[in-house]
């Protein structure tokens, strides 16, 4: 079967123009790094780099739940520490306030510096974060959660709330406690749980009425006990973040590897086929200009 001067021309042309085409795109493959622009280009890769970009968008926004929640804890524990400190030498001045040789003098000594760390606690229990957002607040973060009442008693403002963080896919974690939980219900052997300022208090009126300590001092001890634990839950939700940040960097190593595997350009194979098609064009380019003279000499003879 006979091709036409017009089919094979046609013909001739859209070999050249697919070849200029492609040729294109592998230099802009080559210049970008990037094989994947349009949907076009390899529709089963795009969508699976679609999904897997998605993917990277959640760990990246893990990632930054983690780093908020990490900087709150330790923040906490650093605060949970010192609170710590204070309830031991509050301990300490109790044992020494319960001393029968110690002089009325000496027991009001004490008792001034029990309130002076008394007010150290509502100090760190009105600690700030880096966002400038109350720590101890529950999710009432934007007023301070300890203050005097009317009395000059210390008194709890905020809620119950303990705030969260969605750290992977389904799973979230607390990044901190309320100020009622920490300062407001210390337990009580034999008694309802109390505040360790009420304790406090408590124990400065007695002292300033020249009487010794008695439950006091086990009340003492528990608050010890009581903030050391809560530091230690600090600790713990600190570590859950940090092994979840590890797993999710191995989740976020296979997640790129698997997108520059659909996206990034094979450099060496890019560059060894741009030749190829370079050279295919311009034989193609010189065959269709030697054939073309050729027929116009023919037809002007």
């Amino acid at each position: 079967m006979q091709i036409s001067s017009k089919q094979f021309y046609r013909s001739q042309l859209e070999n050249l123009s697919r070849l200029q085409q492609s040729s294109a795109e592998l230099q802009q493959q080559i210049a970008t790094g990037k094989r994947l622009a349009k949907p076009s280009d390899d529709p089963v890769a795009f969508t699976q780099a679609s999904r897997l970009e998605n993917r990277q968008s959640g760990l990246d926004q893990f990632k930054r739940n983690i780093d908020a929640g990490q900087q709150r804890l330790t923040l906490e524990e650093n605060v949970l520490s010192q609170t710590v400190n204070i309830s031991i030498r509050l301990q300490e001045l109790a044992i020494q306030g319960s001393s029968d040789t110690l002089g009325q003098a000496d027991k009001n000594t004490v008792a001034i510096e029990m309130e002076q760390l008394a007010e150290q606690l509502a100090s760190l229990g009105n600690t700030r974060d880096g966002d400038g957002e109350y720590m101890f607040g529950g999710y009432r973060v934007k007023s301070a959660p300890f203050a005097a009442d009317s009395s000059g008693e210390i008194e709890y403002r905020g809620d119950q709330g303990r705030r969260e963080i969605e750290i992977a896919d389904g799973i979230k974690a607390v990044t901190g406690s309320n100020g009622d939980e920490v300062f407001m219900r210390i337990p009580r052997e034999g008694k309802a749980p109390a505040s360790i300022f009420e304790i406090v208090s408590t124990s400065v009126a007695k002292l300033r009425a020249g009487m010794n300590l008695g439950e006091e001092l086990g009340s003492m001890t528990a608050a010890v006990n009581h903030f050391t634990t809560y530091q230690t839950i600090a600790g713990s939700r600190l570590a859950k973040l940090d092994g979840q940040q590890t797993a999710n960097d191995a989740s976020s190593l296979i997640t790129k590897t698997s997108l520059s595997s659909l996206q990034d350009t094979d450099m060496e194979k890019a560059v060894t086929e741009l030749k190829q098609k370079l050279l295919s064009l311009e034989a193609s380019q010189a065959s269709f200009v030697k054939i073309t003279e050729a027929t116009l000499f023919n037809y002007l003879r």
